[in-house]
This record gives structure tokens, sequence and C-alpha cells, in this order.
């Protein structure tokens, strides 16, 4: 009996600390997601924007959730006192991962190195003409996807271990029951049908061969 009650506590405790994990991973997969984002601007055929040094960033862009507009973007970061310019575009075969909500979703574009900081000329291509994107917007991020994959994963497995424990901790005290096999029935030989001997039945044959012949 105690050593019934030390395992349900032992399961009680795995619950407790795997549901502990659980809310730090999602706090930080929420934190993280809007700590990711360096820089946002509003999707235009041209503007001029004020970046500082940000190294090496994801470009993406905000849509609707069921938009397929987004594919026909391209963005064009030119920097004003260099000239430099590099353009960037989206590839279904080369899909970076996607950021979804309830009604937007962040679709990965391309990598790019900001090296300094300074004025850029952001131009986009692709979009329609007289079309309101005002619900679409442009933005910086640091790439993610090594640590989303890690929180995700993370997740998952929290939520596994709650379960798992809850179900053990369950059985333990007897609330979980294993079902039990069904009984199969052996149908024993049937006794009420006369047997015969070989020798009988040889006799019996020739006795009834005997008036015919």
């Amino acid at each position: 009996m105690a050593k019934s009650q030390g395992l349900v506590a032992v399961a009680v405790i795995g619950f407790l600390l795997f549901a502990a994990a659980l809310i730090w991973f999602v706090s930080r997969l929420v934190r993280s997601t809007r700590a990711d984002v360096l820089a946002t601007f509003p999707v235009a055929p041209e503007q001029e924007v004020n970046l500082p040094a940000l190294g090496e960033v994801l470009l993406m862009v905000e849509a609707p959730r069921f938009s397929k507009d987004y594919m026909e973007f391209q963005f064009e970061l030119v920097e004003k006192q260099t000239g430099r310019s590099t353009r960037v575009g989206y590839h279904v075969m080369q899909n970076r991962g996607a950021v979804y909500g309830v009604k937007t979703m962040r679709v990965s574009f391309e990598r790019m190195t900001l090296p300094q900081a300074g004025a850029y000329v952001i131009r986009a291509h692709g979009l329609q003409a007289g079309k309101d994107y005002s619900d679409y917007r442009v933005m910086l991020s640091r790439p993610f996807m090594g640590r989303l994959v890690f929180q995700i994963v993370g997740i998952i497995l929290c939520a596994g271990g709650m379960l798992g424990s809850l179900i053990w901790g369950l059985w333990l005290l007897g609330m979980v029951k294993q079902q039990p096999e069904p009984a199969t029935q052996t149908i024993a030989p049937r006794t009420d049908v006369p047997t015969i001997d070989l020798e009988t039945w040889k006799r019996r044959q020739r006795q009834e061969q005997s008036p015919k012949q």
C-alpha cells in the first residue's frame, strides 16, 4: 500500500513538472515570436526607411490567412549610401516556413544581410494595380526556424508527459482497469454419435451385397 502511494506521488510530481515545463515552452514561444520581429513596414511600391545594423535577417510578409498574392511578390532593398541592391522573392520549392494565426499568416521569403545602419529603399514588385494591400505587412525578422522547431518539440513532449503521468496515476489508483480478454469456448467432441470399427463395417457391406448376388 505504501509503495502504491509512493508511485502515485511520483505520478503527481511528474504531471506537475511536465505542466510547468509546458507553460514555460508556450510562454517562450509567444515571447520569442514577438521579439524576433525587428522591423515592420506596409507593402508599397516604393518606400524609404531607416534601419539599424541588423546583420542577417529574414524577410517575411504578413498576409490574410488564405491569401495567395504573396507568391507573386518580390522585394528589392537598395542601400542608399552604397547603392548596393538585394532582391528576394518567394519560392514554393524553397519554402522556409510560415507562422499561422487565426486571421493572418507570416510567410518567410529569403535571408539577407544588413551590415550597417542607414537609409534603405524598399521596392515591391508583383503588386496588382489598384488593389488594396493595407492588410499586408513587410517584416524583417531574426531567423527563427531552429528555435521554433525546438519549442514545438518541447511542447509536444511535455503534453505527452502530462498525459502519460495522468494515465499512470489513474491506473495506480484503480480508476483505469485493463479490459479482460474474451473467454474462448472450446467445442467438445460429440459422444452421442455411434461409432463402428472397420471389421464390422466390412461385414455389414458383405451382408448387404449378398442378396443382390
